[in-house]
C-alpha cells in the first residue's frame, strides 16, 4: 500500500439515500400502479449498468424502473460500513420512501448486487414478488471468479501508483482503458465497467500536487475488510431463513460462483429455479438477447414456472 496517497475521511451511517434514476411506465391504466422493477448492479459498477435494459423492459413490459446506486457506488454517499446488512437498510430505506405500499416489486441484481436482492426478499418487510439473482448464489462464495480478482488487482495497482498514470493529462482515459482492454479476461464492455471507477471520478481530470496520478473513486485504504465482505452471506443476521418469493438464478456456466449442487439454492429460497446460459460471470453482457428474455419471460409469467 502506497503510504502517501491522502486520506479521505469516510463518515458511518447506518442509513444512506441511494442514487437513482427513474424511468417511468409506458402506460397507467385507470390509475392502477404497474409493477416497480429494482435493478442493482455489481461490485464497482454504477446504475449506468441497467440503463438500456431498464428503459427496454419499461417499454416492453410496462414496468415503472428504477436503477440504483448503491452505497460506495456510483454518487451514492461514500460511508461506512460497507457491507451487505447496510446495503439491505439502504435499498429497503429507498422502497420506503419512492414506492407505494401497494405497488409489487420485482428485484434483479447482478453479482454483488445479486445477494442485496436476494437479503432484502429474505426480509419480508417490503412487497417483493419475484427476485432474480444473475450468477450469484445465496451463500458464502469464499473464491472469487477471476473477473472480479484479476480487474481488482489491476485497480490496485493504478491506484496504489504501481502502474503511474499522470490525472488531468491528455489522453489518461485512454490509457486506464487500455490496461483493463489488455486483460484477457475483459471484454470491451467488462474493460470499460471496471475501468469507470477512473474515468467517472473527477478529480483525475485536474492536475494535483497532492497526488498527481489517477485514482480509483473509492479510497480502498478506508475499506480494508472490502473483499472478504462481499465473499459473505450473512443469513444470520437475517430476519427470516427462507422465503417464498419466487426466485431466478442466472447462472454463467463458465464462472465458479453458484455451485452445480443446485438444490443449495433452494434452502433459503424454495421456490426458486436456476437458467443456464454460456457465458463468464458477466451473462448480461456475453448473452444480451437470450439474458433479456429470460428476464422478460420471468417476470411477465404469471404461472411462475422455476
Amino acid at each position: 500500500m502506497n503510504q502517501l496517497l491522502p486520506r479521505r475521511i469516510i463518515p458511518s451511517k447506518a442509513v444512506v439515500n441511494l442514487y437513482y434514476k427513474h424511468i417511468k411506465p409506458r402506460t397507467i391504466t385507470n390509475g392502477i400502479l404497474p409493477p416497480v422493477l429494482i435493478n442493482i448492479h455489481g461490485l464497482f459498477g454504477s446504475s449506468m449498468m441497467f440503463r438500456s435494459l431498464g428503459r427496454r423492459l419499461a417499454r416492453e413490459s410496462n414496468y415503472e424502473v428504477y436503477n440504483v446506486d448503491l452505497r460506495n457506488h456510483g454518487q451514492s454517499p461514500q460511508v461506512k460500513p460497507f457491507n451487505y446488512m447496510a446495503m439491505k437498510a439502504d435499498l429497503i430505506h429507498f422502497i420506503e420512501t419512492h414506492i407505494e405500499p401497494e405497488q409489487s416489486i420485482y428485484l434483479l441484481g447482478f453479482s454483488l448486487g445479486g445477494k442485496v436482492g436476494l437479503l432484502t426478499a429474505l426480509d419480508g418487510s417490503i412487497n417483493v414478488k419475484k427476485c432474480i439473482s444473475i450468477d450469484i448464489p445465496p451463500y458464502e462464495t469464499p473464491i472469487l471468479d477471476r473477473m472480479i480478482t484479476e480487474n481488482a488487482e489491476m485497480i490496485r495497482k493504478i491506484h496504489y501508483q504501481e502502474v503511474k498514470i499522470l490525472r488531468g493529462r491528455h489522453n489518461w482515459g485512454r490509457k486506464v482503458l487500455d490496461m483493463f482492454k489488455a486483460l484477457p479476461i475483459n471484454n470491451e464492455k467488462t474493460a470499460l465497467y471496471f475501468a469507470n471507477g477512473f474515468l467517472q471520478h473527477q478529480p483525475n481530470n485536474e492536475v494535483s500536487t497532492t497526488n498527481p496520478y489517477v485514482e480509483f473513486y473509492l479510497p480502498f485504504q478506508e475499506f480494508p475488510t472490502l473483499f472478504d465482505e462481499i465473499k459473505r452471506w450473512p443469513i444470520e443476521e437475517s430476519r427470516n431463513k427462507e422465503t417464498a418469493v419466487p426466485t431466478l438464478f442466472m447462472k454463467g456456466i463458465f464462472s465458479t460462483f453458484i455451485k452445480t449442487d443446485y438444490s443449495l439454492l433452494k434452502k433459503s429460497f424454495p421456490n426458486s429455479g436456476i437458467q443456464e446460459f454460456a457465458t463468464s460471470h458477466n451473462v448480461l453482457v456475453d448473452d444480451p438477447t437470450h439474458s433479456f428474455e429470460c428476464i422478460k419471460n420471468f417476470l411477465q409469467d404469471e404461472a411462475i414456472n422455476v
